[in-house]
């Protein structure tokens, strides 16, 4: 009975001490989990018809378009910091805009270090030449990395190019 006993004392000490010791020395990262975060989207306007789009954002060298509920939603600017919010916002009212502010979800791991790296530069400008190449960076980042990159692995998907 004694070595039976010894036995299962000693194999539950190595058990628990090889658990601890595994969990705190590697981290794992789950494989499908999707790191997902708030982003806010500043929009110009929505329309009907794609002639619509093409005529408001005529001094616009930089937007996104995205297509909801049969409108076309026109985006200028993006960014996860609410420290950027208003300085985003206040730069396109003083130009004369009215930018609606949307929050939405993006899971793109790229692009969200990206945006941040951004975002980090944005909070520490003031100067409006500065913010509006930031803006265009940004929005750029975005036609390029999640847009365009879901455009391929779709037409990659498909067969088609």
């Amino acid at each position: 009975m004694f070595p039976v006993f010894c036995s299962l004392f000693l194999g539950v000490m190595m058990g628990y001490y090889l658990f601890h010791e595994y969990d705190s020395t590697v981290k794992i990262k789950p494989v499908f989990q999707e790191t997902s975060e708030k982003v806010y989207f500043f929009q110009l306007g929505v329309y009907s018809d794609l002639e619509s789009v093409q005529n408001s954002t005529r001094s616009f060298t930089n937007y996104i378009y995205a297509l909801e509920d049969s409108q076309y939603h026109v985006y200028v600017a993006l960014t996860k910091s609410s420290k950027n919010v208003e300085k985003i916002k206040g730069y396109f009212e003083k130009k004369g805009y009215d930018i609606y502010v949307k929050e939405m979800v993006l899971s793109d791991e790229e692009y969200l270090e990206k945006l941040e790296q951004y975002d980090q530069v944005l909070e520490q400008t003031s100067e409006e030449e500065a913010i509006e190449n930031v803006i265009a960076k940004i929005v750029t980042a975005y036609k390029e990395m999640v847009i365009d990159r879901g455009k391929n692995e779709t037409d990659s998907q498909t067969g088609t190019s």
